[in-house]
């Protein structure tokens, strides 16, 4: 498909470390079309005599075949040389030694393939073009056991450039799924395996919670997709091996396992019309970047030491709220492509989490509002370990239990032959004796297994127990404090009620003593008025007596005269009393 391709590979050591797994010290070397590992070698030494140019002392070319694009060949050590500032040493784990080296490949593929330095490596491995933002960046790890067809990848890298990085709904990264199939697992049903570095959409990790550092479900998880801690899904395995103490951890029926999710991905992503899943990230062993969101220099694979630490000596719940929520139990440290991701969801992408979750609604199988910056396509499998050959191993086990079968037979024979004349019951009583402290060994640890669940029996029972002694006293506690208010509330009803009559009280009394301050002050004013007009009356009957007496005197002999009014000549002056006592 003319595309470069640039491999880092392990160290001598760490090859022969490898070679357990069936593969070759030279992850090249088995390929027709190359040179063997000396031959590589020698060209190397050769390359690094005639290199005019320090910093590609490391990198030497590979043949290829005609027409297809350079191959470029670099050892870990030296890579991590020129661009590792901090040494490896023991403290160093598995996961900061992939996130230095994945960050050293991102600054030498740029260095290649990106800048003017272009021109000094093609005087090494031919022309080689000079790639943009949009093109696909292909990450593949050399461990995997199964790689995708080629045309499968190349149809995705297709898919990755068909939109500008720019654009809303363009895909930066599509990651491939990671399986697994083990010894069981004889239908080879897909079993995904890469959990360490998945994130669903708002914020369901799918590491089971028996190997995450904190094995607690977040507020954004769907616990329905998170599975447990198995190995195979199989009811007449269960059934077989389940009463062995020995055998691994195998689910249930009801269990939700990593065949659940594996089928929940492609179900989701059959709907799609691109066949992809959006993901809040994932891997899988091979993924297709962008090229400019792949080399973004804002994001990283490597968590700082020193922040890494101070998240870990955070509380539980502030540790909940940062990156070591996705760190499992083992590395105590998140997967260096979440690190990566996370980054590039806040620093690139700027997603919007709290819109999704709320867009969710505990949907999740609804993927048409999710972001697709990273998508997963469930179909384009990769797998760690080779499919194991079951026939081959059933027929070396058949021919093993057949050899022994034979020797064990022939052994027999012997020992009777040599010790025909031997046996006593001295040997019988011991076999007897041996059976029995078998039985009774065996019946120990029956009863051992047996008081072992009758102590978590009691135990689960005894705290329930003080759960249920500890919600009635709660409810007592509710109970009691609603009784407190309630009383509280009709005291102040009464209390209100008790002012409310005070105030109405000292309302009437007050109105009362206005009115009565009012009749008073008008009582007064009456009176006043009527000693006035007693005055006056008095003053003006005063005056006419001495008008009349005046008028008496002049008109008629003193003595003689008689008032008209009196009959009988004598003035009446109980008349005028009764006159003016009337008036009064």
């Amino acid at each position: 498909f003319g595309m470069p391709i640039y491999i880092v590979y392990a160290s001598e050591e760490v090859a022969q470390k490898k070679s357990e797994y069936g593969l070759s010290n030279d992850v090249f070397g088995d390929s027709s079309s190359m040179d063997g590992g000396e031959t590589i070698k020698e060209k190397r030494n050769l390359m690094e005599s005639r290199s005019q140019h320090n910093w590609t002392h490391s990198i030497w070319s590979m043949p290829q075949p005609e027409g297809c694009a350079g191959m470029l060949m670099e050892q870990q050590d030296t890579l991590l040389a020129d661009f590792v500032t901090l040494p490896l040493n023991r403290e160093t784990s598995q996961i900061q030694r992939l996130a230095q080296l994945r960050d050293a490949q991102r600054q030498r593929i740029h260095q290649l393939f990106f800048s003017s330095h272009q021109k000094k490596v093609n005087q090494l491995a031919g022309a080689l073009p000079l790639l943009n933002n949009e093109s696909a960046v292909i990450l593949i790890d050399l461990d995997l056991a199964v790689l995708p067809k080629a045309p499968e990848i190349a149809k995705r890298a297709e898919l990755l450039s068909m939109k500008n990085g720019s654009e809303p709904s363009a895909t930066h990264l599509i990651c491939s799924a990671g399986n697994h199939i083990a010894m069981d697992n004889r239908a080879q049903k897909p079993f995904y395996y890469d959990t360490f570095s998945t994130i669903l959409y708002p914020d369901t990790f799918v590491l089971p919670l028996e190997k995450r550092m904190t094995p607690r479900i977040g507020p954004q998880e769907d616990p329905n997709l998170i599975p447990i801690d198995s190995e195979y899904y199989s009811v007449t395995v269960w059934e077989e091996t389940a009463t062995n103490s020995s055998d691994p951890v195998f689910a249930e029926v009801h269990d939700y396992t990593q065949y659940d999710l594996a089928r929940y991905l492609r179900k989701a992503a059959w709907n799609d019309h691109d066949k992809l899943f959006p993901i809040r990230s994932c891997f899988g062993g091979l993924a297709l970047f962008k090229a400019g969101t792949w080399l973004t220099p804002k994001c990283q694979y490597s968590l700082a030491k020193k922040k890494l630490r101070s998240y870990q000596n955070l509380p539980f719940e502030e540790r909940q709220e940062t990156i070591l929520r996705y760190a499992s139990k083992s590395d105590l440290e998140p997967c260096e492509h979440v690190v990566f991701h996370e980054c590039l969801h806040e620093h690139v992408f700027r997603t919007n989490f709290s819109a999704i979750a709320d867009a969710d609604n505990g949907e999740s199988h609804h993927n048409s509002h999710l972001p697709r910056h990273i998508t997963i396509d469930p179909t384009m499998l990769t797998q760690w370990k080779p499919t194991p050959n079951w026939k081959a191993m059933l027929r070396a086990k058949l021919e093993r239990e057949k050899l022994a079968k034979e020797a064990a037979k022939l052994e027999k024979d012997l020992q009777l032959k040599k010790e025909k004349d031997k046996l006593d019951e001295q040997q019988r009583i011991e076999e007897e004796q041996a059976i029995v402290q078998r039985e009774q060994e065996r019946i120990q640890r029956a009863q051992e297994r047996e008081q072992k669940r009758i102590e978590r029996e009691q135990y689960w029972e005894q705290l329930r127990q003080e759960r249920e002694k500890a919600r009635e006293e709660r409810m007592k506690e509710i109970e009691r404090a609603r009784e407190e208010r309630a009383r509280a509330r009709e005291e102040r009803r009464k209390q209100h009620e008790k002012e409310k009559e005070e105030r109405m009280e000292q309302k009437r009394q007050a109105r009362l003593q206005e009115k009565i301050q009012v009749a008073k002050e008008t009582l007064v004013g009456k009176l006043a008025q009527l000693q006035v007009l007693e005055k006056a009356e008095q003053e003006s009957f005063d005056d006419d007596v001495e008008d009349e007496s005046a008028d008496s005197e002049e008109g008629s002999p003193r003595g003689e005269e008689q008032d008209p009014n009196d009959d009988d000549g004598n003035y009446d002056s109980t008349e005028d009393d009764d006159s003016y006592s009337d008036k009064e």
